[in-house]
């Protein structure tokens, strides 16, 4: 155990708090109890502790929820608990968060990396640390004034040289009051995404990035990845995946909101497979609903892995729900005809074909004129010209009412494409009369 400071009560640190499983046995001779305390797979610590520290304990965990952005029942209550145990006087809090180079091999132990940072900073500071997982931990610390912060920043900045490498200390903004902590711990979160590749210990400020609080994922695009998924459209859906987290990231959208976008994108997926019935249970494993169905402030600051995941989620729904070996290509161009054939009397055109499939006309365009080869708007008078040959031949309608109700309002423009396909004008056509037509629709 770390020595605590008289402001403040730090923590046990043998094993992640979130991983702890209360199983104690009180004990009739002495008031303790026996708790186990579970980490990661390798490590798991038997300590013997007095009554109030178990309590102490189940606060740490609320605590854990609470910064990760997970509402608690009754603040109040909670606002006392953190009264009782983390004792700070000042009323401004700004959360540390270090976190250690998951790749390193071989594993630094979770001490070794942050009783330095510890130490470091209870010299001039309250602070209550919580360590999340084996690279990953947050200090809160108590401020009596909102400039304290820059003491603090200088402290570490002096002091950097003394820290364990690589690790990355990501400074969130002051915040007043507890009921904010949460959100100091998503800046400082927030900042380390903005991380590059360094084998030196980094100090990232969150007070010096723009951070934005608007997920950038609408409508349009939603529709467009469900289409995407219909026509079974891989390259395309990745595409865009990847360009809808790019833009976010790009915005700095903050951490708890990063979390959130990847949690639509999930529930559109989701969606898709629910509404064709598939087996849920095939579609997402419990670690992807844990991971992606989650918008609270997750340990995972590595977007690109969070993206790696969707994206394997999605082909699993493609792959699920793919019932022939057709291409996406083809599988597009029937959804196009189908369109057509049911909407071609709605003054259609390429561009509204593409809204109804959340597709760009060029794209549509391009497919269609390869896959049949002639273009989508010949296509579309070619179904407007045919049945307004039936409409001709099988009722006493005159020329520019047909064209109207083939969905041609313009006179010359449905003389014009009439002469086109047929090599004679409308009016010639229902003189000439010929022994077989379709049936109209």
């Amino acid at each position: 155990m770390e020595g605590s400071r008289k402001s403040h009560r730090p923590m046990i640190r043998q094993a992640p708090v979130e991983a702890l499983l209360p199983l104690y046995k009180p004990s009739h001779s002495r008031k303790m109890c026996t708790v186990v305390f579970i980490g990661t797979p390798f490590t798991a610590a038997y300590l013997q502790m007095e009554e109030s520290d178990f309590s102490h304990k189940y606060f740490a965990l609320h605590l854990v929820q609470f910064i990760k952005g997970i509402q608690l029942g009754n603040f109040e209550d909670f606002e006392e608990q953190c009264r009782i145990h983390l004792n700070f006087s000042g009323e401004y809090y700004v959360c540390c968060v270090a976190q250690a180079d998951r790749e390193r091999e071989p594993p630094p132990s979770p001490e070794s990396l942050t009783a330095p940072v510890y130490h470091l900073l209870s010299r001039d500071f309250p602070l209550y640390h919580l360590p999340l997982n084996d690279f990953l931990s947050v200090f809160i610390i108590n401020l009596r004034e909102e400039k304290e912060k820059q003491k603090l920043k200088d402290s570490l900045e002096k002091n950097i040289s003394a820290l364990p490498r690589p690790l990355y200390l990501g400074l969130g903004r002051v915040r007043k009051g507890m009921g904010d902590i949460w959100k100091s711990y998503s800046d400082g979160m927030t900042a380390l995404a903005e991380k590059g590749k360094t084998e030196s210990c980094s100090i990232l400020d969150s007070d010096l990035i723009d951070i934005t609080y608007t997920v950038r994922y609408g409508f349009s695009e939603e529709k467009r990845i469900i289409n995407f998924l219909g026509v079974q459209d891989r390259e395309n859906l990745m595409d865009l995946l990847h360009e809808i987290v790019r833009r976010n990231r790009e915005s700095h959208l903050s951490h708890k909101h990063m979390n959130i976008l990847f949690t639509q994108l999930f529930n559109t997926g989701i969606r898709f497979a629910a509404e064709l019935g598939l087996d849920m249970k095939k579609v997402s494993s419990e670690w992807e609903q844990k991971l992606l169905f989650n918008t609270d402030n997750s340990e995972i600051t590595d977007y690109e892995e969070k993206l790696g995941i969707l994206k394997i989620f999605f082909e699993r729904i493609m792959f699920l729900c793919r019932k022939d070996l057709r291409e996406p290509a083809q599988v597009l161009v029937e959804r196009v005809v189908d369109f057509v054939r049911d909407n071609f009397h709605n003054n259609l055109y390429p561009e509204k074909v593409a809204a109804h499939l959340g597709l760009s006309a060029k794209y549509i365009s391009h497919i269609f004129k390869e896959q049949t080869g002639i273009s989508l708007i010949d296509h579309i008078s070619t179904e407007q010209i045919e049945h307004s040959k039936c409409l001709l031949l099988h009722t006493n309608e005159n020329v520019d009412d047909i064209g109207k109700k083939v969905g041609i309002a313009n006179r010359v423009t449905f003389y014009r494409l009439f002469v086109k396909h047929e090599g004679i004008s409308p009016s010639a056509f229902r003189k000439k009369a010929p022994p077989f037509v379709r049936g109209c629709r």
